[in-house]
């Protein structure tokens, strides 16, 4: 037997469920998933699935494509990493502190950050602008 071997679920979960899942959250949220995701929205969306009670992966899918709100908001829910907290992915900042030593004081900048639920990332960001 293979060491990649498929493994045992709940739920049948084929490729055109990921990509019906994908298409979706890239359409609602413009959340772009890679293949190498699959594994992580199969168990998102099987307890979203359980939760439910649906069976099956292409009748939840139909149920968020009806466009009730609330499965909406649950699917993106389902979907996105919530997670926040200051110096967010520690190994990007000393690089960007040392970016920073080399621009001549006073020019401008914009920097963008696009994970941020309750401040802790850009505020990282700009403590690491300031020292």
């Amino acid at each position: 037997m293979s060491a990649a071997a498929a493994p045992v679920r709940e739920f049948d979960f084929t490729t055109r469920d990921f990509e019906r899942a994908q298409a979706l959250i890239h359409a609602h949220a413009g959340i772009c998933l890679s293949e190498a995701k699959q594994e992580m929205v199969y168990s998102r969306l099987a307890r979203r699935l359980r939760e439910t009670g649906e069976t099956s992966f292409s009748r939840y899918l139909d149920r968020v494509e009806s466009g009730d709100p609330a499965e909406w908001e649950a699917f993106a829910n389902a979907l996105t990493t919530n997670l926040t907290s200051f110096f967010r992915e520690a190994h990007h900042f000393p690089i960007f502190a040392e970016h920073m030593t080399t621009r001549p004081r006073g020019t401008n900048l914009a920097v963008w950050c696009s994970a941020s639920s309750t401040g802790e990332e850009p505020y990282s960001i700009a403590m690491t602008m300031r020292s």
